[in-house]
This record gives C-alpha cells, structure tokens and sequence, in this order.
C-alpha cells in the first residue's frame, strides 16, 4: 500500500527539523503569547474587538503583541537554521497565483475607508500599515514558513 499523500523529506534541507507535532505546540505557543499579550495590555480599556480607533490602541492590540510573536517566531527560526528553505522557495509558483494578489490589492484599495484615515492623520495610517504587514510577516512566516517545513520534512506535500 501506498501513501500518496506524503512526499519523500528534501535532500537538500539544512538545519534541525522540526517535527509537526512541534510546530503545532509553537502555533499554540504563538497565538497565547500574541492573544494573551494583547488581552493584558487591551484590559480595562473602553475599546471594540478590530476597531483601531487611536495610535495607543494599534500599539496595545497589535504591534506589541504581534511584534513579541514575530520575535519568538524568528528565534526559533534561527534555532533551526532554516533561513534559506523558508525564504527561498524552490517550488516555482504558478502564473495564476499572482491574479489572487492582484485581486486582494484591488478589493484592499476598493474598501479601505480613506475619509476614515484621514480623520486619524498619517501616523494612525502609517502605524496601522505597519502593523498589518507585521501580522502578516509574522504568519507567512509561522505558517508557510515554519509550518510548511516542518510538514515537508514529516513527508507531506502541500
């Protein structure tokens, strides 16, 4: 019988690896620390769950908490040695992909609220910018990269 769901592990895959049942105790680890972090410096305060509506409640809510999760997830990066396998994909993309980055750039620039942001002045703008792309780095790097590896080298494919 065959497993054709598992894909032989990367010859060429530098590092320690990372076994899936770790990475799912280090996305459990990640989202504590990022939800926990943000609860503590969010409490007692009069804010919305998603509502950004001051620089202090982007810093409280996500750049400090987001920022904490990106340093854990960089340490163990560096722990494994992996830098190159999460960074540099040897699986080329297929050209179809980038019409779903293109379609998300549109619908981003199609409903961003820009009298809303306005209202809050450029560094709100600014701030929250920075905050996304933290949010976002932190979970491409969480999850296709750390994840993806780690999956990889227990003999998944994609």
């Amino acid at each position: 019988m065959t497993n054709d769901h598992r894909a032989p592990a990367d010859p060429t895959t530098q590092g320690r690896r990372l076994k899936v049942w770790h990475f799912l105790v280090l996305l459990v680890a990640y989202l504590a620390l990022v939800q926990g972090t943000s609860a503590v410096l969010l409490a007692g305060q009069d804010v919305e769950y998603a509502a950004p509506t001051s620089i202090d409640y982007i810093v409280r809510a996500l750049v400090v908490p987001v920022g904490l999760g990106i340093v854990l997830l960089v340490a163990v990066t560096a722990y494994l040695g992996t830098w190159q396998q999460i960074f540099v994909n040897r699986v080329p993309l297929r050209r179809w992909v980038a019409w779903i980055v293109v379609a998300i750039f549109l619908t981003t620039v199609a409903i961003t609220n820009y009298s809303g942001l306005g209202e809050k002045g450029l560094a709100f703008a600014l701030l929250l910018l920075v905050a996304t792309l933290m949010v976002g780095f932190g979970e491409e790097l969480l999850f296709r990269g750390i994840g993806v590896q780690a999956f990889r080298n227990g003999g998944f494919s994609e």
